[in-house]
């Protein structure tokens, strides 16, 4: 079990999906090193990713992070970003 903010070094909210999942920093360490925490919908265990949030909500549009409480289509998206190429008829 894991303890809330306001507790020192409780879990400090950030976010919720649409499915009801539960985002949290876990304050241990300088801020920019705080790892994500995830609560799933109904579980009493949580899930911890090791890095910032940058870098997760990244690697959660690129497929590098797989997490076992978070639904696999919650960032589904085919093409990310596609470059825009302009041929010479477009000079």
């Amino acid at each position: 079990e894991e303890p809330l903010w306001p507790d020192p070094e409780g879990l400090i909210p950030f976010g919720q999906t649409d499915y009801s999942d539960f985002l949290f920093w876990r304050p241990r360490g300088p801020p920019d090193s705080w790892p994500i925490v995830i609560w799933g919908r109904g579980l009493q265990e949580f899930e911890t990713i090791d890095c910032g949030l940058t870098d997760f909500l990244t690697g959660l549009a690129t497929g590098e992070i797989e997490t076992e409480n978070l639904p696999d289509d919650l960032a589904s998206c085919p093409i990310i970003f596609q470059p825009l190429v302009r041929g010479k008829s477009d000079d």
